[in-house]
Order: structure tokens, then C-alpha cells, then sequence
């Protein structure tokens, strides 16, 4: 399906749907991605251990930090872990609700089933890229990206009977909704500033 996807090999996936997969996928790409934090952790402790001497704690104290923040490859991977599980569900949760409010047909079982088969392979190429230098890296990441796009359009055409139009919207839709849904916060959050700053001006005035 990497190599050589079609819809016609979407649609023969969809009808082997089942969480056991499902699971097994998420499994090795968590496994995957906690590897790689680990490593990435533990390499840039090697290499910054020279910064956590006692001189710069005390040079920092003395700029007023008095808690610095230390690496933690065992957090760092579990967070990873984690969010291998929680990054999967959101994205396949976020895009099924988007497909079902344009006519979609599709089970969540076969969505998410057929969605892991992409996901988790391109998951655990972007992570890997991350041990190549930071360009190297990037590049197949983002490469990574845009084709797992690609192979979702065609999941949710294939699972949802919908034209590739359709499905192109469904997929987008929910970064669509994500950058309004940051958008906005930024505003409450600026305007609830200003009032703050408005009415403390104003105390001061009248103080």
C-alpha cells in the first residue's frame, strides 16, 4: 500500500478490519518513537554535560534561575510512547467526525484500521529521520508528511465513499478547524490582556 497504493487496495483492506492490527501497529510505531527519543535524549545530554557544571548552576542562580531544567531520556520516552497512542486517535477521531459530516459511510473500525496501515509505517520513518542531521532529517519528515496526506485522501475516499475532492477537505479540515481553533484563543487571550491592562490603567488614574 506504501509502494503501490490504489483505491483498489484500500477498499481490500478495508474488509479485513480489526483492532488486533490496529493495536499491534500502534504498538511497534510507540516502541519506535520511545527508541528514538531515548536516543536523541541521551545524545544530547552526552554532548551538553559540559553545561550542567557547577559554575553555570551558580552563574544561573545569579541571573535569578534557580530550577534548571534537566534531561530525562526515561520521560522524554515514555512521553513519546504515549503520545505514539494519543497523536494516532486525535487524528483519526478529528478526521472521522469531519468525513461523517460530509456523508461519510464508513465504520470507525475501518477507518481507523485502514488509517494505521499508512500511519504507523510513515510515523516510524519521520521518527527515524530524526537520528540524521537536523536538514537530512527535516526533509524526509516533511517528505513523510505530505504522503501520508496523500494516502489518507485515498483512505477516506476508499472507507467512506467519497470523491477525492470530498476527502481532500475532510483530511485538511481538521487543520483548518485547529489553526481558526488557535486563532481565536490568541484573540480571547490579547483582549483579555488589554481589559487587564484597561482596567488597571484606569485605577490608576482615578487612585
Amino acid at each position: 500500500m506504501l509502494l503501490e497504493p490504489s483505491l483498489a487496495k484500500f477498499d481490500a483492506q478495508r474488509r479485513e478490519a480489526n483492532w488486533q492490527t490496529v493495536w499491534f501497529s500502534l504498538l511497534g510505531l510507540a516502541i519506535v518513537q520511545a527508541a528514538v527519543a531515548i536516543f536523541q535524549q541521551a545524545e544530547a545530554l552526552y554532548w551538553n554535560t559540559f553545561v550542567t557544571a557547577p559554575q553555570l548552576d551558580q552563574f544561573m542562580r545569579n541571573m535569578g534561575v534557580h530550577n534548571l531544567p534537566r534531561l530525562n531520556p526515561g520521560v522524554n520516552g515514555l512521553e513519546a510512547f504515549v503520545n505514539a497512542f494519543v497523536g494516532f486517535f486525535l487524528l483519526a477521531e478529528l478526521v472521522y467526525l469531519a468525513a461523517k459530516l460530509v456523508g461519510g459511510v464508513g465504520t470507525f473500525l475501518e477507518h481507523t484500521y485502514v488509517l494505521v496501515l499508512v500511519y504507523a509505517p510513515l510515523q516510524m520513518i519521520a521518527s527515524g529521520a530524526g537520528l540524521f542531521p537536523v536538514l537530512g532529517g527535516l526533509m524526509a519528515a516533511a517528505a513523510a508528511a505530505i504522503y501520508l496526506l496523500v494516502l489518507i485522501v485515498m483512505a477516506i475516499s476508499t472507507v467512506h465513499r467519497l470523491s477525492v475532492g470530498t476527502s481532500i477537505l475532510v483530511a485538511i479540515l481538521p487543520v483548518i478547524l485547529a489553526v481558526v481553533a488557535i486563532v481565536l484563543v490568541a484573540v480571547a487571550v490579547a483582549l483579555l490582556i488589554a481589559i487587564v491592562a484597561l482596567i488597571l490603567g484606569a485605577g490608576g488614574v482615578i487612585g
